[in-house]
């Protein structure tokens, strides 16, 4: 069964709202795939798939991963030195170090820069709550940290958790970072491609042999759904990028209803900020 985004995400939090780990679904938006086919739920990758032109869950993916978030043994006594300060970068040791230095000098409390710099009974749940409420792996570290009076220390299970939860997609990331068409290192980052189901890495080689170019053929022509679902984007690159992505949406004027052209969903989103900047 599918399920939307906001279903997914009170079915997640409805399995593990009693349990040591709540998880949380809030975080996730059509944008979230732009960048991964998948989402983080605890260690596991589950995947995001676009049905009707929406993003949607499998029930049966959500039901696994809360049941095996919500199986976790978690001992509040068996708890261990998060390792925070002078962690490798783009870690979540670094990103939960960066949110509580953070907090700290926005909320004026002392530097934790040394013993007794904080009240040795002082938890992540007394962090402002903008913090307590970021996630990392779908899960919420601050909330499950606590200040030793030395250091910050996290249930040692949690933690383990979220080490094969970098694990998991790191994995992952080394084969989005391939094309699907011709196999060769493509860079998932910089050609991700929009399709009508997802999201596809093509270098462009490949993009190009599977879309044709905008001759701006449209200009001048009146934008209707009926005329979009005949003619899809996706047959064309994006006129916008420097080099060949295969486009998914036809940017038109919603004063006028004129065609502009194909876009990608990355530089239709740009075009937006920009408008709305100027």
């Amino acid at each position: 069964m599918w399920l939307s985004l906001q279903a997914a995400h009170q079915r997640l939090a409805d399995l593990t709202h009693h349990t040591p780990v709540p998880a949380y679904l809030d975080h996730v938006n059509r944008y979230t795939f732009a960048a991964a086919s998948h989402v983080l739920i605890g260690d596991m990758a589950v995947p995001g798939y676009k049905y009707r032109q929406q993003w949607r869950f499998l029930d049966r993916d959500i039901q696994k991963s809360g049941k095996r978030l919500a199986g976790l043994g978690i001992d509040p006594g068996d708890l261990v030195d998060a390792g925070l300060e002078g962690s490798e970068p783009h870690t979540w040791r670094s990103r939960v170090w960066q949110w509580i230095s953070q907090a700290a000098d926005e909320s004026e409390l002392p530097q934790m820069q040394g013993p007794g710099a904080l009240p040795k009974n002082f938890t992540g749940q007394q962090l402002p709550e903008a913090f307590t409420r970021r996630t990392i792996a779908s899960t919420r570290p601050l909330p499950l940290m606590v200040w030793s009076g030395k250091e910050w220390l996290v249930p040692r299970a949690y933690a383990a958790v979220l080490d094969r939860a970098e694990e998991v997609e790191a994995s992952l990331a080394a084969q989005d970072d391939v094309c699907s068409g011709c196999g060769t290192p493509a860079g998932r980052k910089q050609w991700r491609s929009s399709s009508a189901s997802g999201f596809v890495v093509l270098c462009p080689s490949c993009a190009a042999r599977a879309s044709r170019p905008y001759t701006g053929h449209l200009r001048g022509r009146q934008y209707t759904k009926g005329f979009a679902k005949r003619s899809p984007a996706e047959v064309f690159l994006c006129r916008m990028c420097p080099e060949p992505r295969r486009a998914l949406y036809w940017d038109h004027c919603h004063s006028h209803d004129l065609f502009r052209g194909p876009l990608t969903e990355l530089t239709r989103e740009f075009l937006q900020v920009r408008r709305l900047l100027r």
